[in-house]
């Protein structure tokens, strides 16, 4: 089943309508919206007996369908001007969740864009985020410093280096 939100043609009443709740800036060529917000900023307004985001309505109406859903691989529609209350289609593009999220300024986005820690050492992809080895090992030194490992942990590690090199030696069977 296509879900997609897709408007074929706006009727001149419609047309009317939207366009009497907007305000257009010459230096952005932003299409402000004057009409209700949504508690997050965009414009709202009721078409066609449902309520719906102004500029969903006028990029489906010039540019064709929109995907509807909440998923990572559905695209969503990203303001260019970075203003939540412009309207204008051509200011509007499909972009997937992440790129959108990555554009912005929130702390997800500044912390993508980070290439060292707070130290100046370089990050290092782990198995679900990025950390600073040296950082780590300074960190986990002072710690063991602090709280020294008792002669049971001491013992445990001793035998999983054994183990290790049980299954990791060059010729297995030989010490």
């Amino acid at each position: 089943m296509n879900n997609d939100f897709l408007i074929a043609d706006l009727t001149d009443e419609e047309k009317n309508r939207i366009s009497s709740h907007i305000y257009i800036d010459l230096f952005t060529e932003c299409w402000n919206w004057t009409g209700a917000l949504s508690g997050r900023g965009y414009g709202r307004i009721k078409f066609r007996r449902r309520m719906e985001m102004t500029h969903r309505v006028l990029f489906a109406w010039k540019h064709g369908p929109i995907p509807r859903g909440i998923r990572s691989d559905i695209p969503i529609l990203d303001h260019i001007c970075n203003n939540r209350r412009c309207c204008n289609p051509d200011h509007l593009r499909l972009v997937l969740q992440k790129e959108n999220i990555l554009k912005g300024n929130n702390r997800a986005a500044i912390n993508a864009r980070k290439t060292s820690c707070p130290k100046g050492h370089p990050l290092v992809q782990g198995s679900k985020q990025r950390y600073c080895p040296i950082c780590r090992r300074e960190d986990a030194r002072k710690h063991n410093i602090k709280h020294p490992p008792t002669k049971e942990q001491r013992r445990r590690a001793v035998e999983r280096v054994r183990e290790w090199r049980k299954t990791h030696s060059r010729h297995v069977g030989q010490p």
